[in-house]
């Protein structure tokens, strides 16, 4: 890439596909539906499956307002970060070594010795927190045995899946995923009065 001091550099996106500049079927969504699935079972993690579960066991509908901004926030982040990363080949890390002021590859640096600081206790955390919701959920094994189960299984997926088993293997987990939120609200009830009043932005005690 250009020295942005040299010379200026504009980004353009290419033109979608035929099939999508057309009208959008239900039929044409699903057909292309395979990258975004690993794209969103990639970035739906602890927050969405257990936090925001716990968070509404503890207080109810007053923090839902909270839940919406985050996964607002965290939406415009995900789709940002992997439109660029997809559409230019170029990882966003890359780009932000040449976009800040000041030596090159500082900002990069940063969030490098902020990842290896935090990301080891935050994967075993969660490695944890889901081995044992695993063991609670099934009464099988241990929460330790679940969580390095689910690592070493992830990590085999991964190297020798390949990418259309793990395309596959994405859709039918994140399907999954839909239809059992989707059957949990039924079987709940919730009250819809208070998910209404949920919006309104309180602080719970």
């Amino acid at each position: 890439m250009a020295n942005p001091a040299e010379t200026t550099q504009f980004l353009t996106y290419p033109e979608p596909p035929q099939q999508l500049r057309r009208r959008l079927t239900l039929v044409t969504a699903l057909s292309v539906l395979g990258p975004g699935a690993i794209v969103a079972s990639a970035n739906i993690g602890s927050g969405e499956m257990v936090f925001a579960a716990r968070g509404g066991a503890l207080f109810g509908y007053a923090l839902l307002w909270a839940f919406v901004v985050s996964a607002a926030a965290k939406a415009a982040l995900a789709y940002s970060f992997n439109r660029y990363t997809v559409v230019t080949g170029e990882h966003p890390m890359s780009r932000w070594a040449t976009l800040f002021r000041g030596p090159r590859g500082w900002f990069t640096l940063l969030m490098g010795v902020v990842s290896i600081a935090a990301v080891p206790s935050w994967v075993g955390g969660l490695g944890v927190a889901l081995g044992d919701l695993m063991a609670t959920t099934t009464a099988i094994g241990t929460g330790a045995l679940w969580a390095t189960g689910l690592i070493v299984l992830s990590g085999v997926l991964s190297w020798v899946g390949g990418y259309e088993r793990l395309e596959r293997a994405q859709t039918v987990i994140v399907g999954f995923m839909l239809i059992a939120i989707a059957v949990s609200v039924v079987v709940l009830r919730p009250d819809w009065l208070g998910v209404v009043t949920g919006f309104l932005p309180t602080v719970p005690e």
